[in-house]
């Protein structure tokens, strides 16, 4: 399996102009969790037991990496948790959630693809 390594699970009903940046934030985490549970194998890099779990890793993973430059578009995020409800195990990238944060932004303004097969 071929996949952004990118977390996310139950998405809550979102507004015609877009989520603030702490609702992204943990409706991203919830919604690549719940993917991640449901298309992980044995072949991954990470495996979670649980959704918790899988949702604490991106918290901590996540924690203090926000720079001081960083910028958020709320548009563009809710664009990305959209996009992110339709993904499905045969998604590799969500381009949408690329453009979310501009600047320095650490894990939030960063691309992670991975391969299992060593690609």
């Amino acid at each position: 399996m071929k996949g952004q390594f990118v977390m996310l699970s139950g998405l809550m009903t979102l507004s015609a102009c877009g989520v603030s940046e702490d609702e992204f934030r943990e409706q991203y985490k919830e919604a690549i969790c719940s993917l991640v549970m449901e298309c992980q194998s044995d072949d991954d890099i990470f495996i979670f037991d649980s959704q918790g779990d899988c949702e604490l890793f991106v918290t901590l993973f996540s924690s203090g990496t926000h720079g001081d430059d960083c910028e958020y578009d709320k548009k563009q995020g809710k664009e990305c948790l959209g996009d992110l409800e339709e993904a499905s195990c045969e998604t590799d990238t969500v381009p949408s959630c690329e453009e979310v944060f501009a600047g320095d932004c650490g894990y939030w303004g960063a691309s992670y693809e991975y391969s299992d097969t060593g690609d």
